[in-house]
């Protein structure tokens, strides 16, 4: 219940997005709704364990990474993920570079520091959420600046660390690599399966749209012969003598000639007994004895007779 309301708040701009942006924005919602109350958390013990003064640089930067995710839950909100996406990669690598370059004088002869979890962080984010490019220059960028640490804490530091300082300093390096191998190939995964999701979908969007255009052109045929089929329906005024049909305009027709115009019947004269009797007595008398059967079984007429009897 919780998780539909924070979507249908948050993400309620992205209905009308393709699949694979509405599955990446909820996923840029939720983990910045998660990160945000543990860098709240992450703040405050860091002001309560440490001196304010001395750790000002990591305060502040902590701090902006805070304001960051607000802003971005707001640009989430209203429907802006590339901006979103865009945004949090520069701040949040800005921020790792300052805070590398804060802490070094602080602890200058670690040869890397807490905030290479944020440079981590900060490649896997380029991979969900951006281009491969981007990760590239990314990554490439921290360890640029992992080996601009070393080579400042070879220059500061005693001559008897420089040994621990280069392995802290190759681990970091092993560290962001991997990450970055894992992240690029995890991306091409990512991106292969949306894709052929997207295309699952725009392909079963184009069925339903034919089908729809089919059943449209079925209903118009079906209309259009609804149309053309004439059905007589209510009183008409037929001659008790005649039988013929007077039509609306008030003139009097032949009930054949009126039936043939108010429909799509089509009408073959014949004549049946009784008429035949009363026309032609003498050909019925001799095809339709009243006692004994008729000796020219097979005369034309007689046989028509018969049909039209029965």
């Amino acid at each position: 219940m919780i998780k539909g309301a924070i979507r249908n708040y948050f993400l309620e701009r992205y209905d009308g997005s393709s699949f694979v942006i509405r599955q990446k924005a909820a996923v840029l919602l939720w983990s910045h709704l998660i990160l945000l109350p543990l860098m709240v958390i992450y703040f405050i013990i860091n002001i309560l364990r440490n001196n304010p003064r001395e750790l000002l640089g990591i305060f502040i930067i902590d701090l902006a990474f805070i304001v960051t995710l607000i802003c971005g839950i707001v640009l989430i909100r209203k429907g802006k993920y590339h901006a979103v996406v865009t945004f949090s990669i520069v701040v949040v690598t800005i921020l790792a570079i300052m805070g590398n370059l804060v802490k070094m004088p602080v602890q200058i002869e670690t040869g890397s520091n807490s905030l290479s979890v944020l440079m981590i962080a900060v490649i896997v984010y380029a991979a969900m959420f951006s281009t491969r490019r981007v990760l590239a220059f990314v990554s490439i960028i921290f360890l640029a600046l992992t080996v601009s640490l070393y080579i400042f804490a070879l220059a500061h530091a005693q001559p008897e660390v420089h040994f621990y300082l280069m392995s802290a300093t190759l681990n970091h390096i092993i560290v962001v690599v991997m990450v970055f191998c894992l992240s690029y190939q995890n991306s091409l995964i990512t991106d292969s399966a949306l894709s052929i999701t997207q295309q699952e979908l725009e392909k079963n969007a184009e069925l339903n749209q034919t089908l729809e255009q089919k059943v449209e052109k079925r209903t118009a045929e079906l209309k259009k012969s609804m149309a053309r089929v004439k059905v007589l329906s209510g009183l008409l005024p037929i001659c008790a003598s005649c039988k013929k049909i007077r039509d609306d305009q008030g003139y009097w027709k032949r009930i054949e000639a009126y039936i043939h115009e108010h429909s799509e019947a089509q009408f073959s004269h014949g004549i049946c007994p009784e008429c035949a009797k009363k026309i032609y007595p003498e050909e019925y008398a001799e095809l339709f004895p009243e006692k004994g059967e008729s000796k020219n079984k097979a005369h034309p007429t007689k046989a028509y007779l018969d049909s039209c009897r029965a």
